[in-house]
């Protein structure tokens, strides 16, 4: 019970912290890069915005019930021409995970920019946060494998293992 508790505080303070520093300008994204062997494409937070966005609400162990706004980490593997193999994903902090081609295809997860129609700045989460739809798919996704694999403050997309 004890440990509840503690968890609840610890999720409420976060909760503040989170809405307290959004912000309503992207002041954290200057680019995004994409990786795929030699072939490097950055883009401009300007050239995601231009790009069909998804919204995925749902609650993460970070965050309440939030609506998340990005686009389809499908959709970004289009630049690179990538749909199997697996990604490695960057953090500004050093963070770095690897996703299976099969949960973008699966889960539909999206790379997020905004939270509650307010950009993500550094301090939260942002420039970009990886997002699964864990309301959605609770008995299935809120597991340690897929929390850890919502990397936020991501930079930098590299295609890896393409030939599986």
């Amino acid at each position: 019970m004890k440990i509840f508790f503690a968890f609840r505080i610890v999720m409420s303070i976060a909760t503040i912290i989170f809405s307290l520093s959004s912000t309503t300008t992207a002041e954290a994204a200057d680019s995004l890069l994409l990786k795929k062997g030699s072939l490097e494409i950055n883009l401009s937070l300007k050239e995601i915005l231009d790009k069909r966005s998804k919204t995925i609400v749902t609650s993460t162990p970070w965050t309440t019930k939030t609506a998340f706004e990005g686009i389809r980490l499908s959709d970004l593997m289009h630049f690179l021409s990538a749909n199997k193999g697996k990604l490695r994903l960057e953090a500004l902090d050093g963070y770095w995970v690897t996703i299976p081609y099969t949960d973008i295809e699966k889960y539909n997860i999206i790379l997020a920019y905004k939270a509650n129609g307010k950009f993500l700045s550094k301090r939260n989460f942002g420039p970009f946060f990886i997002i699964y739809p864990y309301d959605k798919m609770e008995n299935e996704l809120n597991k340690p494998m897929y929390h850890s694999r919502s990397i936020w403050q991501v930079y930098k997309i590299e295609v890896e293992d393409e030939n599986l």
